[in-house]
């Protein structure tokens, strides 16, 4: 997607957006899951049957996952984490329109969470992966904007809700998702083969050549 004339010689802003938006989307599915489930008729026993399940799924899920992301003839991790969004995102614009059946809209939450879940560690990959490509990227300014996005939204969600009504959880999801997918599209990423990425390693550590590049 990016030639190497056009790539930005640093992807902190970049990846910064990636956590910025990602953490938006993990604190409105994680902390107003009771705020949205309870309105639309789940009880507390139920909500919490939904949430460990959910993590449950993920965990069983994750080391699955993350094999097929490193084998060589996979798709990149990019692509991966892109799938992953738009899978949820469908799932979050069920929510909108698609509340009346319980069971539904368990589903649909409880898989949302999942995959969200799933793209936890990943994000972080995304990072340490650039990094160990030689890329120019802080990874701790990046972070440092995930919690800082996950501060302001768990501040401002409860105070939008009071106003706008449940709907606007799902809004915030969706919303989060969609910029949370732009992020990554225009975060320059390929994947380097194991081998290759080990030689990357080797250099970078050999005397002189700098052993961190933030």
């Amino acid at each position: 997607m990016f030639s190497s004339s056009t790539q930005p010689s640093n992807l902190t802003p970049r990846y910064s957006c990636i956590q910025f938006f990602f953490w938006i989307v993990f604190v409105t599915l994680a902390n107003f899951a009771s705020v949205f489930l309870l309105n639309t008729g789940f009880t507390n026993t139920q909500i919490g049957i939904i949430i460990a399940l959910a993590g449950v799924v993920s965990a069983l899920l994750q080391p699955t996952v993350a094999s097929y992301a490193d084998k060589n003839n996979s798709p990149s991790l990019k692509k991966i984490c892109i799938f992953i969004s738009l899978i949820a995102l469908v799932l979050s614009a069920f929510l909108l329109f698609y509340t009346r059946s319980l069971l539904c809209t368990g589903i649909f939450y409880g898989s949302c969470f999942v995959l969200i879940q799933l793209l936890t560690p990943m994000v972080n990959s995304l990072g340490m992966e650039s990094l160990n490509q030689g890329k120019k990227l802080n990874f701790g300014i990046g972070r440092g904007m995930g919690s800082l996005s996950a501060a302001v939204i768990a501040s401002t969600l409860g105070i939008l809700v009071d106003r706008f009504g449940i709907r606007t959880i799902p809004v915030s999801i969706s919303i989060g998702l969609l910029l949370f997918l732009f992020s990554l599209w225009i975060f320059p990423f390929r994947k380097v083969p194991k081998e290759r990425q080990q030689n990357l390693t080797a250099a970078e550590k050999a005397p002189g050549s700098g052993a961190f590049r933030l």
